[in-house]
């Protein structure tokens, strides 16, 4: 949720400040990727498949946002084109947004059920 709020954030504040450098974060190095590949996350969930299925849309999250950063830091004020691909990632960024959270969903089930 916040690092999306960030590369929104950085729509328009430009890609020069510590919203645009949070979003430049991989998916290993984030809160949630910390919680995934080091710490209570690995330990209580790892074994769960609802886990494991996670990384892919997490992934996508931070590929979706770094593509719109990039292209950000272009002139997409004067090119229509530019700013439809904009748009167009920070689409796939909430859409695989919405997968990491079903995942989550999906893995607090399965390990109650």
């Amino acid at each position: 949720m916040i690092y999306k709020q960030k590369a929104y954030k950085s729509f328009h504040a430009g890609t020069d400040n510590d919203d645009a450098n949070a979003v430049k974060v991989d998916h290993h190095s984030c809160r949630l990727g910390k919680w995934y590949y080091e710490g209570y996350g690995k330990e209580s969930f790892g074994h769960l498949i609802a886990f494991r299925e996670l990384e892919e849309p997490h992934s996508q999250v931070h590929n979706a946002g770094h593509k719109a950063l990039e292209l950000l830091s272009k002139d997409w004020q004067k090119d229509r084109i530019l700013l439809q691909h904009i748009l167009e990632n920070y689409r796939h960024m909430e859409d695989a947004s919405d997968r990491v959270m079903d995942r989550i969903d999906a893995m607090i089930t399965e390990k109650h059920s």
